[in-house]
């Protein structure tokens, strides 16, 4: 029998050889490997996909894959690249690294990979910046789309904010939703905290213009949630109080939900 340093060793050698070759189980990989695209802060690979003839001002789609996948077999298996050569789009694949995560997921919850000007988050708007420069891409027609970790953010707003999807559709949302979460991603665990901010975000939100309703139904949305959870609020409170000594309890306070409220703002009156 294999002693326990042994049986380490071999799975040591197998997961080098596995980073150094990630199988592509046969296929033709489509991708082309993006360099010299910016500082690269986070440390990320690029590849990327162009049509045939690739129009002016084409519009480009960037995709990010989920844990233990690299881009040629998510591209493989999704399409991704043939739709592009059809519909005439530019496509960017970020990919991930071993040595930022040994899953080969993307660091959604560390905050100096999400954070505006730092880490994974710069180093892909850095892909973006030089593809758009380098192709004439149209700015104003550029869509992510994620899977795992990055699916999950958008997948949080858009049951966060149920009226405002159904009202605008599922593609409008979503990319109103992916622009939000380039802004500002989650900083937090729990995401039924997140997208406070988005009733606001939509007020300057170029698409939504023509939609001047959009940000008050957003907001229900936000009030609804908040009302959903103030229960919850009020037990997790009641446990803390059972478990926290009286020094900590004094200099604590309570604040309650703006839903919890009589009056939500000055200008919408919900009874209690």
């Amino acid at each position: 029998m294999r002693n326990i340093s042994d049986t380490i060793a071999r799975l040591s050698a197998l997961r080098a050889r596995h980073s150094a070759h990630v199988p592509n189980h046969g296929r033709q990989d489509r991708l082309q490997d993006l360099t010299d695209f910016g500082s690269n802060p986070g440390s990320l690979k690029g590849r990327f996909h162009l049509p045939p003839s690739l129009p002016k001002n084409a519009p480009l789609v960037v995709v990010l894959h989920g844990c233990t996948q690299n881009p040629a077999g998510y591209d493989h298996h999704s399409g991704w690249s043939q739709l592009a050569d059809e519909a005439g789009f530019a496509l960017l694949f970020p990919e991930q690294q071993r040595a930022n995560n040994p899953n080969l997921c993307f660091n959604w919850f560390e905050p100096a990979d999400t954070g505006r000007d730092g880490g994974e988050a710069l180093s892909i708007r850095q892909m973006i910046e030089y593809v758009c420069v380098r192709h004439r891409i149209d700015r104003s027609r550029i869509f992510i789309a994620g899977l795992s970790a990055g699916g999950g953010m958008t997948s949080a707003l858009v049951a966060n904010y149920p009226a405002v999807a159904r009202l605008v559709g599922d593609v409008w949302f979503r990319a109103a939703t992916a622009a939000f979460v380039r802004q500002g991603p989650p900083q937090h665990p729990m995401l039924v905290d997140y997208g406070a901010a988005f009733p606001d975000f939509l007020r300057t939100f170029e698409p939504a213009a023509e939609l001047p309703y959009l940000p008050d139904v957003a907001l229900l949305d936000r009030y609804w949630t908040e009302a959903y959870i103030a229960a919850d609020t009020i037990r997790r409170v009641f446990s803390y109080s059972r478990h926290a000594s009286a020094a900590t309890m004094e200099k604590s306070t309570l604040t309650r939900w703006p839903c919890a409220r009589a009056r939500c703002s000055a200008r919408r009156s919900i009874p209690s």
